[in-house]
């Protein structure tokens, strides 16, 4: 699983690592990285690599749609009281929805 968080200015994602069967939680604990700091918890791992945990946003979709003739993939993350805002991931960048990255990146032969 992993979140988006700001830092400083940029989105990055905090990454959580568990162990996959036969192995336990004994044998490899989980544990959370972010711009290569590593942590026990999710929000240790913001701190230590100094992002700001006020709006901590999930994978809420991923999917794929057809853009200037090209196949496009996208996620979109979305906090979970709402209050942060949704924001879909793109090659370009990040936009509020697959509208908006529509909107901003126009096909050549439609301008």
């Amino acid at each position: 699983m992993w979140w988006l968080v700001d830092c400083n200015g940029a989105f990055d994602e905090v990454r959580q690592y568990s162990p996959l069967p036969p192995l336990t939680d004994a044998d490899c604990p989980p544990y959370y990285e972010l711009q290569g700091a590593l942590a026990a918890t999710r929000d240790e791992a913001i701190v230590a690599a100094g992002c700001d945990g006020s709006c901590v946003r999930r994978v809420d979709t991923a999917g794929s749609f057809r853009h200037c003739g090209a196949r496009r993939g996208f996620d979109c993350y979305l906090d979970d009281d709402g209050q942060c805002g949704r924001l879909c991931r793109f090659a370009e960048g990040y936009y509020p929805s697959v509208e908006d990255f529509v909107a901003a990146n126009p096909c050549p032969d439609s301008v």
